[in-house]
């Protein structure tokens, strides 16, 4: 009996010691448990931090599983291309956010160096949902179960950045470029001016001592030469301001221009100038004028290569238009600007040159594009006959056959036009003389060139120079030849007042103006009038009406 007590003892004994251990184990367990629950929590709720991060974040981010599915996008990917919401692109292939541009892109240059490297990092282009560019800086990483993660940027206002600082740089470069071609324009302008104005004083001095009429006549297309040259320089100046509209009176004009052009003819060709006896008069900027038939007279001499050639200028008086009389039948043929109904001028010239293949006359009227051969052809030229033709309203025709010549008509409409003559007062002022010649001195090329275009405007034959000392040389040798002196007061070799004193010595009675912004100080007895810079157009009027200087 007391043996079975002494077992049951034992057996409760190990029992007791059985269940201590396994509470021990459980408390243990237990605890761990816990521990384990708090770090999970942790876990959770970072996770949860990072997820709210990731749909809050700026950029884009997305993870596809290893069909290029979306597994996952956030919000801001889903609104860089147009969606609302990130579950209209779960469950679609990364591949509609891109055209077939994109996609070969991808699988030509991105997805190989993807699947080698596990990573890529670059720009791409997509498309929103309304089909506008995307522009992506787009990273790519491999992820362990063989889907993409993604993570983009849009960089399409850094583009727009990029383009406007681009934009900005160039207008600052090609600021810098017109400013040196100004500057460039400005010392070429000044320094043949000075040459234009010797020559202007040696065919003057020559003129007064020939009394030859052939010397004479040629004289006088020099003095033509240096006044059209005088206009072109006057617009190459940056503050040139085309003067406004003028009548030209083509059967004037059209004749001493041939003058001028006929000296470079070969001795052994010939040229012909057939005008009406009535004036014809036109609308259009003289200088335009004048240039733009120089460069077609000039074109024709140097398209007239053969011995004997002849080259033929003819001014016609129409009430409509009528088609050209040709002397051939022409192989090419260029036609710019429209018909004229009303009453016109026609100008017709005909060179018996090599004529142009239509290759050739199709680009005729094109800027920098030659019609000649020869590394010294600019092309230039024949773009003032467009430039006259779209100012005036009139019409071009150029017609031509190798071998044979070409015809140039050009086609203007008429101004004021009524039994041959002119509108009233207009006709007046240009079928007389010039008012006078003016002296203009003044060491800034800009103010000179503003001031010849106001006297060329009203009619004044111009003279300038920009030493006072070559001035005075000039009036000293032909006193009589200028009727008006304009002078700046502040120049480096001599001012305004000293020249005015010493003008007077040689001409008590030449009128002098001084044109300056420093007209502060006592002004001399020898100035008639003050002008202050930038001379106006009605301060000039009022200063030549007083010192009866108008027509």
């Amino acid at each position: 009996m007391s043996d079975s007590a002494d077992l049951l003892k034992l057996q409760l004994k190990r029992e007791i010691a059985a269940r201590k251990i396994a509470e021990h184990l459980l408390e243990q367990k237990s605890t761990e448990l816990e521990a384990s629950n708090h770090e999970l929590l942790a876990q959770i709720a970072q996770v949860s931090r990072l997820s709210v991060a990731i749909d809050t974040a700026g950029e884009g981010i997305a993870m596809t599983d290893r069909n290029g599915v979306y597994t996952y996008m956030n919000t801001a990917h889903a609104q860089m291309f147009g969606f609302d919401r990130p579950q209209d692109l779960i469950g679609q292939s990364w591949a509609c956010l891109y055209d077939n541009d994109a996609l070969a892109h991808f699988d030509q240059e991105v997805m190989p160096q993807f699947a080698r490297d596990g990573r890529w990092n670059g720009e791409v282009t997509g498309r929103s949902v309304d089909g506008t560019l995307v522009f992506q800086d787009l990273i790519l990483t491999q992820l362990e179960d063989g889907g993409i993660l993604c993570s983009t940027r849009d960089i399409g206002q850094r583009r727009i950045r990029e383009k406007e600082t681009a934009d900005l740089r160039r207008r600052v470069i090609e600021a810098d470029r017109a400013a040196a071609l100004d500057q460039l324009v400005e010392t070429v302008t000044h320094d043949f001016s000075n040459f234009l104005g010797a020559i202007d004083a040696a065919a003057t001095l020559l003129e007064k001592q020939c009394n030859q009429p052939e010397p004479h006549r040629l004289l006088m297309s020099v003095f033509d030469a240096l006044r059209q040259a005088r206009s072109v320089l006057n617009q190459l100046l940056p503050n040139y301001a085309a003067p406004a509209e003028k009548v030209c009176d083509v059967t004037d004009l059209v004749p001493r221009l041939c003058e001028v052009m006929t000296p470079l003819l070969d001795i052994a060709q010939t040229s012909y100038c057939k005008v009406p006896e009535a004036p014809l008069f036109v609308a259009a900027d003289p200088t335009l004028f004048a240039r733009s038939m120089t460069n077609i007279f000039k074109n024709a001499i140097e398209a007239m290569t053969v011995s004997g050639s002849v080259l033929r200028i003819e001014v016609q008086s129409l009430s409509g238009y009528v088609p050209p009389t040709l002397p051939f039948d022409p192989a090419a043929r260029l036609i710019y600007g429209s018909d004229i109904d009303e009453t016109m001028a026609r100008i017709i010239v005909h060179d018996e040159g090599e004529g142009m293949p239509q290759t050739v006359l199709d680009h005729a009227l094109e800027r920098f594009v030659s019609t000649k051969c020869g590394g010294r052809r600019r092309g230039i030229g024949l773009t003032s006959v467009k430039d006259l033709v779209e100012t005036t309203g009139g019409r071009v025709a150029i017609f031509s056959a190798a071998g044979v010549g070409s015809v140039f008509v050009l086609d203007l409409p008429a101004h004021g036009v009524e039994n041959g003559r002119a509108d009233g007062d207009e006709a007046t002022r240009l079928a007389e003389d010039t008012v006078g010649n003016v002296l203009l001195v003044d060491d800034d090329p800009i103010a000179l060139g503003r001031l010849e275009v106001l006297f060329q405007a009203r009619g004044w034959g111009v003279v300038s120079f920009s030493s006072p000392c070559e001035a005075l040389d000039f009036l000293v040798r032909v006193p009589n030849f200028v009727q008006l002196l304009v002078t700046d007061r502040s120049m480096p070799t001599m001012s305004g007042d000293q020249l005015a004193q010493r003008v007077k010595a040689v001409r008590s009675d030449l009128p002098i103006v001084l044109c300056s912004n420093a007209l502060g100080s006592a002004i001399s007895a020898d100035i008639d009038a003050t002008l202050a810079k930038p001379p106006s157009d009605g301060r000039l009027q009022a200063i030549l009406v007083r010192l009866n200087l108008t027509r």
